[in-house]
C-alpha cells in the first residue's frame, strides 16, 4: 500500500515503505518473499548500488541469499539481475551472475528453474561446451537434470538444445535428443511438456510408425496420454496428428481421431480447447448433426459449453459454424447466451443483429446498444477496436469509422492480413441472403 501511494521514503522515516522493509526483514525473519520485492524495489528505483552499500539492491540480494537461507527465486533474481547488469563475469569472481547461479545451484539446493537459468545464460553467451567442461550449458543441463531432481522444463530444454544442435542421435546414445527425452519421460516423470515435444519431433523425423513399435510418435502419444496422465496438450495433439494421417476413423476404433478425442475430452478431463477442436473436426467431416445425437459437431459444442460456459472462442466457433449451416436464429442464441458471460463476444453479435436488422432500438441486444457496450470497455482490446471499425463502416459511420482505423494502427498487435472480422461479416451476408431467398 505505502510503494502504491509512493510512499517509499527513506530507512529513517518509520512507517515509509523502505523502513518496513528493513524492519521485516532484519527485525522480523522476512522470508525470501519480502527480500526479493525489497530488493526489487530499489533496482525499481535504480539504487543498484554496490555490495558495501546497505540498503541497495546488490546489497539486499546478497544478504537476502547467504544470510537469511534465500530461497531459488530470490538467487535467480539476484543473478538475473547481474546478468542485465552485464555483470556476467566468471565464476571464481563473487557476486558475478555466473558465481550467483553456481553458488545458488550447487551449494544452496538451487530449484529446477534457477539450474535452467543457468544453462540458458550459458547458452546464450555461446557457452554451449561438452560434458566433461564444468559450468557449460552441457554439463550445466546434465547435472541438473541426472543428479539435482530436474524437473520436466529442465529436460525438455535439454533436449531441445541438443536437437537445436544437429544432436538428434539413436535411444542408445546418451545425451542425445532421443535419449534425453525417453529418459526423462520414462524414469524421471516427464510431464505433458515432455511427452509432447518427444512425440512431436519424431512426428517431425517422420517416425511416425505404429503403436506397437516403441519410441514412434503413436507409441509415445498413447504412452503419454494414457499411462502418464497425459493433458489436454497432448491428447488434441494426438488426436490433430491422427486426423491428419487420414486416421479419422469411427468411436469404437481405438487409436483413431475420433477415439482420441472422445476419450480425453470425456475421460480425461479435456480442456475447452480440445472440446472446441473436436466440434470441429466433426463439423468439416460434415457431422453436424443435432444437440441429441452423440459425437455430432452440435452435440459436442453443446456438451463443452455445459462443461466452460465462460470460454468465449467455443460460443463463436459455434456460432460460426450455424451461420455456415444457415442458421441465423441458433447463432444468434449461442452469441447472447455468451455475452452473459464474456463481453468479447459481443462485437460478434453486434454484426449479425445489425444484418438481422436489429440495428438501433430498447432491445439491449441491439448493434448499437452493443457498441455502446463496448465502448465501454476501455482500454480496448484488438478484437474490440476491429468490432468498433466494422460496425462503424456497417452504419455509415465515416468520423467513428476513421477513429477507429487510426487506434487500429497504433496497435502493435494489429495485422493488416487478419481477416477473421471480414469472414464472419461474410457468414452473416450469405446466411441472410438465404433465409432471405
Amino acid at each position: 500500500m505505502e510503494a502504491g501511494e509512493r510512499r517509499i521514503g527513506d530507512y529513517e522515516s518509520e512507517n515509509t515503505t523502505r523502513w518496513i522493509y528493513r524492519e521485516a526483514c532484519l527485525n522480523h525473519n522476512g522470508d525470501s518473499s519480502i527480500w526479493l520485492a525489497w530488493a526489487q524495489m530499489e533496482a525499481g528505483e535504480r539504487r543498484i548500488g554496490d555490495y558495501e552499500s546497505e540498503n541497495t539492491a546488490r546489497w539486499i540480494y546478497r544478504k537476502g541469499c547467504l544470510n537469511h537461507n534465500g530461497e531459488s527465486s530470490i538467487w535467480l533474481a539476484w543473478a538475473q539481475m547481474e546478468a542485465r547488469e552485464r555483470r556476467i563475469g566468471d565464476y571464481e569472481s563473487e557476486n558475478t551472475a555466473r558465481w550467483i547461479y553456481r553458488e545458488a545451484c550447487l551449494h544452496h539446493n538451487g530449484e529446477s528453474s534457477i539450474w535452467l537459468a543457468w544453462a540458458q545464460m550459458e547458452v546464450g553467451e555461446g557457452r554451449i561446451g561438452d560434458y566433461e567442461s564444468e559450468n557449460t550449458a552441457r554439463w550445466i543441463y546434465r547435472e541438473a537434470c541426472l543428479h539435482h531432481n530436474g524437473e520436466g522444463s529442465i529436460w525438455l530444454a535439454w533436449a531441445q538444445m541438443e536437437a537445436g544442435e544437429g544432436r538428434i542421435g539413436d535411444y542408445e546414445s546418451e545425451n542425445t535428443a532421443r535419449w534425453i527425452y525417453r529418459k526423462g519421460c520414462l524414469n524421471h516423470n516427464g510431464d505433458s511438456s515432455i511427452w509432447l515435444a518427444w512425440a512431436q519431433m519424431e512426428a517431425g523425423e517422420n517416425r511416425i510408425g505404429e503403436y506397437e513399435s516403441e519410441n514412434t510418435a503413436r507409441w509415445i502419444y498413447r504412452e503419454g496420454c494414457l499411462n502418464h496422465d497425459g493433458d489436454s496438450s497432448i491428447w488434441l495433439a494426438w488426436a490433430q496428428m491422427e486426423a491428419g494421417e487420414r486416421r479419422i476413423g469411427e468411436y469404437e476404433s481405438e487409436n483413431t481421431a475420433r477415439w482420441i478425442y472422445r476419450e480425453g475430452c470425456l475421460n480425461h478431463n479435456g480442456d475447452s480447447s480440445i472440446w472446441k477442436a473436436w466440434a470441429q473436426m466433426e463439423a468439416e467431416e460434415n457431422q453436424i448433426g443435432d444437440y441429441e445425437s452423440e459425437n455430432t459437431a452440435r452435440w459436442i459444442f453443446t456438451e463443452g459449453l455445459t462443461r466452460f460456459p465462460e470460454i468465449s472462442l467455443l460460443y463463436n466457433s459455434f456460432a460460426n459454424m450455424e451461420l455456415s449451416m444457415h442458421s441465423v436464429d441458433k447463432a444468434k442464441s449461442i452469441l447472447r447466451k455468451s455475452i452473459q458471460y464474456d463481453e468479447s463476444c459481443a462485437g460478434c453479435l453486434a454484426i449479425l443483429e445489425f444484418f438481422c436488422g436489429n440495428i438501433d432500438s430498447d432491445d439491449s441486444f441491439c448493434t448499437k446498444n452493443l457498441m455502446k457496450r463496448m465502448e465501454r470497455t476501455v482500454p480496448y482490446s484488438l478484437y474490440t477496436l476491429l468490432y468498433l471499425y466494422h460496425c462503424s463502416i456497417l452504419l455509415e459511420r465515416s468520423e467513428d469509422a476513421e477513429k477507429y482505423h487510426k487506434q487500429l494502427l497504433n496497435n502493435p498487435e494489429y495485422d493488416l492480413h487478419n481477416k477473421r472480422v471480414e469472414y464472419f461479416i461474410q457468414l452473416c451476408r450469405e446466411a441472410i441472403d438465404i433465409n432471405l431467398s
